[in-house]
């Protein structure tokens, strides 16, 4: 087996680890199971390239509508992977997410 279908086949197996986790991440936000910090605040390495809209919309009650009045409070855009966002900004996500969370649209008030 040559060296480039190796590395392919490593490349195809990581991806698909990753794909792996970040599903089992997404079920365990939308079950509760586990809180928004650990995904974004932490932020282990198969979250980093994940998008920071595909993360919150996976929390209960979390649409467009919603999505979009964080990030403009946060002042984060939505599209940007969240490993990509400095600590601060992950950290003002994560509390005015979890607000939101509890209070609804009024924590943004």
């Amino acid at each position: 087996m040559s060296p480039l279908i190796r590395q392919r086949e490593s490349s195809l197996q990581h991806a698909n680890w990753v794909r792996s986790k970040r599903a089992h991440m997404k079920a365990d936000l939308r079950a509760g199971k586990r809180r928004l910090r650990e995904a974004v605040l932490a932020c282990p390495d198969y979250m980093r390239t994940a998008r920071v809209a595909d993360v919150l919309k996976v929390l209960p009650g979390f649409g467009p509508y919603k999505l979009r009045r964080i990030g403009s409070y946060c002042g984060i855009e939505l599209s940007v992977p969240i490993g990509s966002l400095p600590l601060a900004h992950r950290a003002d996500l994560t509390v005015v997410s979890e607000e939101v969370l509890q209070d609804g649209l009024a924590a943004l008030s």
